[in-house]
């Protein structure tokens, strides 16, 4: 369970079997500009499950997150009904009043409840749900994880207030902006004092 917690500007890479996990009744949780991939090491957490996010509960905000390569489904939006915790009516169907924007995803799991389209989010849109290749990124290997040139995330993002303000009239999908302008690029963990900033042009690993 979590309550009023955020994840944000993380790179999570390599995980065993959850890299990141907002378990029963986690309410009001935000994950955005978070980059997730290779989780699943080893395959199985005893219980045949291996995911790159799962996230239960409901009145969560996820967006602008990148989320690829896991063994399983790479996001795991339970929309079963809950009835953990003593609760047997608490949560009739999870994530009904969440909120999901701007992400990308090869692959994703509702384990027995409605699926992504009959869930009826609160918010859905500008959510790219694969197939994805990393060659939709600019050099994945390298880890910088911005659009390719090409890449059919560019501006195919909606509108959608953020915790930062508004994400503009067509932001790129994903947990960066292709940033043609120069603008910073996000390091993990950094907290946006000026030597954390980073150009574009600037190798992404520092």
């Amino acid at each position: 369970m979590l309550l009023r917690t955020a994840g944000t500007f993380s790179q999570v890479h390599d995980g065993a079997a959850k890299c990141v996990r907002g378990d029963d009744f986690t309410l009001n949780l935000t994950m955005h500009h978070n980059v997730i991939w290779d989780c699943g090491e080893p395959l199985s957490d005893g219980q045949g499950q291996s995911f790159g996010v799962v996230l239960k509960g409901d009145y969560n905000r996820f967006y602008a997150n990148t989320v690829l390569k896991s063994k399983q489904a790479d996001v795991l939006a339970d929309t079963a009904k809950d009835t953990k915790l003593g609760c047997p009516d608490c949560l009739p169907q999870q994530n009904r009043h969440t909120q999901w924007a701007n992400s990308v995803a090869h692959e994703w799991s509702t384990k027995g409840g409605p699926s992504i389209e009959k869930a009826a989010f609160a918010f859905w849109g500008g959510m790219h749900t694969g197939p994805v290749r990393t060659s939709l990124f600019e050099d994945w290997g390298g880890w910088d994880f911005r659009p390719a040139a090409n890449s059919s995330l560019i501006g195919r993002g909606v509108p959608f207030l953020t915790a930062e303000g508004d994400a503009g009239e067509a932001p790129d999908i994903g947990a960066y902006q292709r940033n043609e302008s120069g603008a910073a690029y996000w390091r993990p963990g950094c907290t946006f004092v000026p030597e954390c900033e980073v150009e574009s042009e600037v190798d992404p690993r520092g």
